[in-house]
């Protein structure tokens, strides 16, 4: 006798879970590492910022640092939602896709203005 149809659909459905849990290793796995980038970024900022004194650019430093904060609690969000979408066998609902993106595309906005601003404030304090 050969395979029964049955078969084929639970064959399709593990490839499908194993996919999904790839994708969504790969997704944490980035999540992981503009976090460490930002921790990064928080350390050297408070370790050397203090040596730069040019008064007229230091309200830079706010979105500086506080866009690194930002970005990692929305990134640790979008990590709660990636980890909670693997832990079951159906695929995650609509929600929390929309919750893990907008946590993602949240902190990467966060990330970038944060770099952008610390990037001037460096920039007018060494030229």
């Amino acid at each position: 006798m050969g395979p029964r149809v049955c078969d084929y659909v639970e064959m399709a459905d593990a490839e499908e879970r194993k996919q999904r849990l790839e994708e969504q290793k790969v997704a944490l796995d980035y999540l992981k590492h503009v976090s460490t980038l930002a921790t990064s970024v928080i350390v050297l900022s408070i370790a050397f910022t203090s040596q730069l004194s040019n008064r007229d650019w230091s309200w830079l430093l706010i979105p500086g640092i506080g866009g690194q904060f930002i970005c990692l609690l929305a990134l640790t969000l979008a990590a709660i939602g990636t980890i909670s979408a693997g832990r079951s066998v159906e695929p995650p609902t609509p929600s929390v896709v929309r919750f893990t993106v907008i946590g993602s595309l949240a902190g990467l906005a966060a990330f970038l203005i944060s770099i952008a601003a610390f990037s001037t404030f460096l920039l007018k304090n060494l030229v």
